[in-house]
């Protein structure tokens, strides 16, 4: 019997809780989440097997430096990457360097997604390897995250967090570039990040982690 064991990331979880945010203009999303996806990220979505852990996906797909693409996670989330907006793998990685020009990528970089959904029914992404996304003229993301919850999504106090192993912060707090959009009509979620191993939409974040921010087995 065949399972998909659902793990954190070795260095840091990013979590996309609901608790406070922001809205651009109308709501609406400045970038197009429903674009159709390139080939290189339909290399394959997987589900449990024989019945189990069918809440689980893994969709590895590809993120190619030379194009700006949607890259479309399971069935329902959604990643923009601009063209040169993705670090090398060799490029340091650490809280302090998020805005720190890095080397980028010059070949496409093979992403593994497991996304599912915790005991409280809110989605959870976890991406390997852990990446940063460069930093472009003008100040534009290089990347974005759209989580599909339509809760959230009409929830005007919902964040978007990032979770190291122990606890959780709002990245958007001290840098507004990275506060939490909300897409009502659409049910998107979504903000520019800077980094990533693994996402979180969560209810009553207290400043400790859910249930689903721990290791799952």
């Amino acid at each position: 019997m065949v399972s998909v064991r659902r793990t954190l990331s070795t260095f840091a979880c990013l979590s996309a809780l609901v608790a406070s945010a922001c809205m651009s203009g109308d709501g609406k999303s400045p970038f197009d989440p429903t674009a159709k996806a390139p080939e290189s990220s339909l290399l394959g979505t997987v589900t449990g097997i024989l019945g189990l852990n069918l809440d689980t996906l893994v969709t590895v797909f590809a993120i190619d430096p030379s194009e700006t693409a949607t890259y479309h996670i399971g069935n329902t989330h959604r990643l923009i990457v601009q063209q040169g907006g993705l670090c090398a793998l060799s490029a340091p990685y650490g809280v302090n360097l998020w805005d720190t020009v890095c080397e980028v990528a010059s070949l496409p970089v093979l992403v593994t997604a497991k996304s599912w959904t915790d005991s409280q029914g809110r989605a959870r992404i976890d991406f390997t390897p852990s990446l940063r996304f460069a930093p472009l003229a003008g100040g534009q993301p290089s990347a974005v995250l759209y989580l599909k919850d339509n809760a959230a999504a009409h929830d005007l106090s919902s964040k978007i967090l990032y979770c190291g192993l122990l606890s959780c912060m709002d990245e958007g707090a001290s840098d507004p570039t990275m506060a939490t959009m909300h897409d009502a009509a659409n049910g998107w979620v979504y903000r520019r990040i800077k980094h990533f191993s693994g996402y979180q939409v969560a209810t009553g974040f207290t400043g400790e982690p859910s249930d689903s921010t721990a290791q799952q087995q």
